[in-house]
């Protein structure tokens, strides 16, 4: 599949289907819109990350998205 999708090869594969109302509101948090998270069909390569880049978003983002309190949000 990955060949056929044009997934690179470092890259899992991971399948999480959602359906319905989610039981409990969200909380306040920043988010990734759906365009920048998900791919339809083809793998697009403007979602891969290096190493680098992940390491860049783990000591400068990653807080925004683990923290339910709302003062936590920038």
């Amino acid at each position: 599949m990955k060949p056929l999708l044009g997934i690179p090869a470092e890259l899992s594969v991971l399948d999480i289907m959602c359906f319905g109302p989610s039981a409990k509101p969200p909380y306040k948090r920043w988010k990734k819109t759906l365009a920048d998270i998900s791919n339809w069909n083809r793998f697009d390569g403007a979602h891969f990350m290096t190493d680098a880049q992940i390491d860049e978003w783990v000591a400068n983002t990653r807080h925004k998205v683990m923290y339910r309190d709302a003062e936590n949000v920038d």
